[in-house]
């Protein structure tokens, strides 16, 4: 996923990358991260953005387009919904101001995967990367060798 923000792969591709079908990779972001699978991806790209805003002098038409928005009044709705504020007023906050996270009274959303390079077998379901072992520690039947 994180390597398609600027081209989003639909639900049905990214069963078939995982491995599985796309009822299971539903149940299985469904279970972990109580989100359906677009609304994480949309997240996650919604997440790049306000990195991008905060730390680049990229025109916000660019990072529209870099995120894989298709227009600036989409991005900017679902920005605002995520982050209590539109992308112009998170980037006269941000570019490294200190105190740019707590806006609004809202908490900037952070994805539970961020950063993570490992991945969980959700039992009888597909691999989803996650930032936690701490979800695969029972995951897996041992052997009866």
């Amino acid at each position: 996923m994180s390597s398609h923000i600027a081209d989003p792969l639909p639900a049905d591709q990214l069963a078939e990358l995982s491995g599985c079908s796309l009822r299971q990779l539903q149940r299985c972001f469904s279970d972990h991260f109580g989100l359906s699978v677009m609304e994480f991806y949309r997240r996650l790209r919604l997440e790049k953005a306000d990195e991008l805003l905060r730390h680049s002098a990229l025109p916000i038409a660019e990072i529209t387009a870099i995120t894989g928005f298709a227009t600036m009044q989409h991005f900017s709705r679902c920005f605002a919904q995520a982050f209590g504020v539109p992308p112009g007023q998170r980037r006269l906050q941000g570019l490294g101001a200190p105190g740019s996270e707590a806006v609004s009274g809202k908490r900037a959303w952070r994805p539970p995967i961020a950063g993570a390079r490992e991945s969980v077998r959700c039992p009888g379901y597909c691999p989803v990367p996650t930032g936690s072992d701490d979800r695969n520690r029972n995951s897996t039947p041992a052997s009866s060798s």
